[in-house]
């Protein structure tokens, strides 16, 4: 009786093992390895040059990540800005490159994810986990979750406080509307000093100006309305930011360079080097100015406001985001990663290497603590609903507000033209284009 007690249990304890066994190769099997299989994620991300001290950041993400999965490596490429978009586009007809792609947020995700170029995230991920993502509506369509958030950042005007002073202006009450801001920009001209720095050549700089665009709406969403032709561009409620631009050239108050700097060398010659009053500044770059060359002389301000829209005074938000490609062979892998990157842990320690704002709901700003960080944490939850340059289709972005942009800082064209330009192009995407113009339309429904 006690063998054959023995020989039962040796029997159960054997299946037992065998079912766990079992088990174990199949959870790995369905995550696209084997126990052996060492597997190598490629990463192509952007973000350094956008808010200094993220690289960091990466390094120690990832090597957290390898120390708890040894059978995984992760190689990230860091992108230059000018290549980032390109290369994602060769790569993509290809269907070879990253596992892992970073995106800037609004339509430069979402394209990807209309031509099929994406894996839905929340085929993945489970509803709970994608709960914790900080903005899921805005990545949302036909159903699915199309990205992960990486990193928000509020990109706000700055200005030079000793400059006001310089100037006869209140450092400390930067002007709230249209008309006081001109006379402010006339104060500093005078005063010797270029009003306000920008730079549009490289591709997307002057798209920044539309931190005005918001003036006469109430939602970003209602730029998709222009773009898939249900509202006209040349409708002063969506152009009039291109005629306050035209009244800053033709009053002298950008710096006449413009259109030949990009907008990074711009802010560093000319705000960064106390030549310019305003500008617009990522809030690391902005802080990294304020602590290491204009001490203490950095201001924040608010668009001043010529309009009565919801988003009218919000200043530029940007969302950052990871998706994984369509032909990543390792989608399970990879979203597990990503799942990382969210953590509370992983959230926590992006604030205190590089003072940003992670794009999670794990983020606890408790953890801002000196003035600074929590006066931009305070603007980007004020701006929260304020993503205008984002839902430009990346034609409009790069074939139709660029060029039109650089032309009227040049002096060539009025804001007039240049709107009818604009949505002369948009209309040429739009014919060109029907499978897209569907899947924003669709979106918009999503979005609202």
């Amino acid at each position: 009786m006690r063998k054959f007690t023995f020989v039962m249990v040796s029997i159960v304890l054997v299946a037992s093992l065998m079912l766990f066994i079992g088990a174990k190769e199949k959870a790995v099997e369905e995550a696209g390895t084997t126990e052996e299989e060492q597997v190598e994620l490629v990463m192509w991300w952007w973000g350094e040059q956008d808010e200094p001290g993220l690289e960091k950041w990466v390094k120690e993400t990832v090597e957290k990540y390898e120390a708890e999965n040894p059978n995984v490596s992760i190689k990230t490429v860091l992108q230059p800005t000018d290549e980032l978009i390109p290369a994602f586009q060769a790569a993509a007809q290809a269907r070879s490159g990253p596992d892992i792609q970073f995106f800037w947020a609004g339509t430069v995700t979402m394209e990807p994810a209309f031509n099929g170029y994406l894996a839905p995230i929340s085929d993945y991920w489970s509803p709970e986990e994608i709960k914790m993502l900080a903005y899921p509506e805005e990545v949302t369509w036909n159903g699915k979750v199309w990205a992960v958030s990486f990193y928000t950042t509020i990109c706000p005007m700055v200005y030079n406080k000793e400059i006001f002073t310089k100037a006869g202006l209140d450092p400390d009450n930067p002007p709230k509307t249209w008309d006081e801001f001109l006379d402010a920009c006339e104060s500093i001209k005078q005063a010797g000093y270029v009003p306000f720095a920008i730079g549009a050549s490289g591709g997307f700089g002057f798209s920044w100006l539309q931190i005005f665009a918001g003036m006469h709406i109430d939602s970003p969403a209602e730029l998709l309305k222009v773009w898939v032709g249900q509202e006209d561009f040349t409708d002063l409620k969506y152009s009039d930011w291109l005629y306050k631009i035209e009244e800053l050239i033709e009053n002298g108050y950008i710096n006449e360079d413009s259109h030949t700097l990009n907008l990074w060398t711009a802010n560093e010659e000319y705000f960064g080097g106390g030549k310019a009053a305003m500008a617009l500044l990522p809030s690391g770059t902005a802080r990294l100015i304020n602590e290491e060359i204009l001490i203490g002389k950095v201001g924040m301000m608010k668009p001043p406001i010529f309009g009565n829209g919801k988003l009218a005074g919000m200043n530029n938000i940007w969302r950052k985001n990871f998706g994984i490609t369509e032909w990543s062979p390792h989608k399970e892998i990879a979203a597990d990663f990503l799942k990382y990157t969210i953590s509370e842990d992983r959230a926590k320690a992006m604030y205190d290497i590089c003072n940003v704002y992670s794009g999670s709901k794990y983020f606890n700003p408790a953890v801002v603590k000196d003035e600074m960080g929590k006066m931009y944490y305070k603007e980007l939850n004020d701006s929260f609903g304020a993503l205008t340059d984002a839902f430009d289709p990346m034609f409009i972005t790069y074939e139709s507000i660029q060029p039109a942009g650089q032309n009227m800082l040049a002096g060539e064209w009025s804001a007039k033209e240049a709107a009818e330009f604009i949505e002369n192009q948009a209309e040429k995407w739009r014919q060109t284009n029907p499978e897209l113009v569907k899947a924003y339309t669709e979106w918009i429904g999503s979005y609202e």
